[in-house]
C-alpha cells in the first residue's frame, strides 16, 4: 500500500514502542501524521522534531468520550483515517498472584483490553464508510508464552489478541467485497525501550544490545501496513515476534 498522502493516528505515541513508531512513519510520505497520548508536553516536543505533517491531540486511553473525540476530530479536519495504531498499554512488574490488587486488575484491564476494543468499536463505521482502513495494536509475546506472576498482564494481552481475532472475522465479508480492511495485533518480546529496561534490569547489556530499538521496531510495523495483504497471508491478524533470544 503506498503510503502517500495517507492519514495515520498514534494513540499512545509520548514514548516507547508509539514514538518510535512515530518516527518511522514521519519518514513516510504522509499527508498527516496524528500523535496521540497523556502526556502532551512529550508529544509536543516530538511532534516539532518530526515535522510540520505532525500535529498533537491530548488524548486519555482510559476514558472512551476523548477516544471518540480523537477519531471524529481527525476525521474532521483531515477526511479520513488511513491508520490508526494502538501502542498505549501498561506492564506489570513481576507479582504474586496474593498480591495483585482489584484495583490493578482493573486499571490494567481498562488500558490493554476495553480501551483497544473501544477503539475499534468507533473506528470500524470509519473503515467501512471510506472501504478501506487498517487498525493495529501493539500485543506482547505474553498473550502466547506463559510467565509466572505475570497473569494480570498476560491475561490482558492474550485477550486483545483474541479479540483482534474475532473483530477480523468480521471483516472477511467487507474484504471479500474488494474493501482493504484489516485488523492486526502484533506482539513483540523485548524492545529496547526506557519502560523496558526499568521492568529487567536484571538482563545483561549484552542481551540489550541485540533487542531491536523503539524505532527498529517500529519500522516493522510501518512495513506491515505497506504490505497488508502478505502479511496477512503470511500470519494471520495476529504476529507474535521473537525479537531476541537468551
Amino acid at each position: 500500500m503506498v503510503l502517500t498522502g495517507k492519514v495515520a493516528v498514534i494513540l499512545g505515541a509520548s514514548s516507547g514502542i508509539g514514538e518510535g513508531l512515530a518516527r518511522s512513519l514521519a519518514k513516510e510520505p504522509l499527508k498527516a501524521l496524528v500523535l496521540a497520548a497523556r502526556r502532551e508536553d512529550r508529544l509536543y516536543s516530538l511532534a516539532r522534531e518530526l515535522g510540520p505533517q505532525v500535529t498533537v491531540r491530548r488524548t486519555d486511553a482510559g476514558v472512551p468520550e476523548e477516544i471518540r473525540s480523537l477519531i471524529d476530530e481527525t476525521v474532521r479536519v483531515h477526511g479520513a483515517i488511513d491508520f490508526f495504531f494502538y501502542t498505549a498499554g501498561m506492564i506489570q512488574a513481576p507479582t504474586p498472584t496474593e498480591h495483585v490488587t482489584p484495583e490493578f486488575w482493573k486499571t490494567i484491564t481498562e488500558v490493554n483490553l476495553i480501551a483497544p476494543g473501544t477503539v475499534a468499536s468507533y473506528l470500524a463505521p470509519v473503515f467501512y464508510g471510506q472501504h478501506h482502513g487498517i487498525y493495529l495494536v501493539i500485543s506482547s509475546i505474553a498473550g502466547r508464552n506463559v510467565f509466572a506472576e505475570e497473569g494480570p498482564y498476560s491475561a490482558t494481552k492474550a485477550g486483545l489478541d483474541h479479540f483482534i481475532r474475532s473483530f477480523d472475522k468480521e471483516l472477511e465479508s467487507h474484504r471479500r467485497n474488494g474493501q482493504e480492511i484489516y485488523a492486526f495485533a502484533v506482539g513483540p518480546g523485548l524492545v529496547r525501550t526506557v519502560e523496558a529496561r526499568k521492568q529487567f534490569p536484571d538482563i545483561p547489556e549484552e542481551v540489550w544490545s541485540r533487542v531491536p530499538s523503539s524505532e527498529q521496531f517500529g519500522a516493522h510495523l510501518v512495513d506491515i501496513i505497506k504490505y497488508p495483504r502478505s502479511v496477512f497471508e503470511t500470519f494471520g491478524p495476529v504476529q507474535h515476534v521473537e525479537t531476541v533470544t537468551f
